[in-house]
């Protein structure tokens, strides 16, 4: 079965979902707005999908911005992170967030595509607020710098999936919350260097440096650079497994 037939196609107005199932229910894996989506644009994504060799997974957040480089194998090409200070700091400036973001874009490797975090905050909770509007901020200055050459071919290669889709994959979620999975990466970590066979492998030459990063006895937890490897991971088994 191709492309088209695996991956179902849910449309409302002008965004389109891409979806695939996980056991009995759909995940919501892939999402965009324009106003001129149609359906043949979506196929030509899906099928795309099918064929990418390579993907850079990208999560942000209050004060991080990071992404895991991930061939088809699983095999970690670069995996990083970086600070923003400007990030929630006085007053909103447009203009810092747009250099802080542009430094980010430029250290980030060619991909086929590029899946970005998509997090649902409460719109009931008026304090998160000022958090969910940094989060979409920073979202939409990613779609329009990683889509270098949109306005030439017209290819979307910017993606997002949801935090609670990759949190349901590898079982982190306690009722709507998501937990850390900063444990699920370490044993990612460990079993690359004590199997033959490992579910995801890594630069030999970084395996130090990843673990002393993720180090518990560090103050500050490494959220985001655990879940940009954690996206990818779950992206790529979720396309291999619907479409052999």
């Amino acid at each position: 079965m191709g492309a088209r037939g695996l991956l179902g196609l849910l449309w409302t107005g002008k965004r389109c979902f891409l979806q695939v199932p996980v056991g009995s229910s759909r995940v919501l894996w892939c999402y965009k707005k324009s106003t001129s989506v149609t359906q043949q644009d979506s196929v030509s994504v899906a099928e795309n999908l099918k064929t990418a060799n390579s993907i850079v997974s990208i999560v942000f957040g209050t004060r991080k911005i990071a992404w895991a480089h991930v061939d088809r194998h699983l095999a970690v090409q670069d995996w990083q992170q970086q600070e923003c200070t400007v990030f929630m700091k006085g007053t909103y400036i447009p203009s810092m967030y747009l250099e802080e973001i542009s430094s980010v874009v430029s250290k980030v490797p060619e991909a086929d595509f590029y899946v970005l975090e998509k997090t649902g905050l409460s719109a009931l909770n008026a304090s998160l607020f000022p958090v969910t509007l940094h989060l979409r901020t920073v979202e939409a200055m990613l779609y329009a710098l990683l889509h270098k050459t949109f306005a030439q071919d017209g290819q979307y290669k910017v993606l997002s999936m949801t935090r609670s889709a990759v949190g349901k994959y590898f079982g982190l979620m306690v009722g709507d919350a998501r937990t850390s999975g900063i444990d699920l990466v370490k044993q990612f970590l460990s079993e690359f260097v004590t199997q033959a066979e490992s579910r995801v492998s890594f630069p030999r030459d970084q395996v130090v440096y990843y673990r002393n990063i993720l180090s518990s006895n560090k103050q500050r937890r490494e959220e985001e650079l655990c879940d940009s490897l954690l996206q990818a991971v779950a992206f790529y088994e979720l396309l291999l497994n619907n479409t052999g």
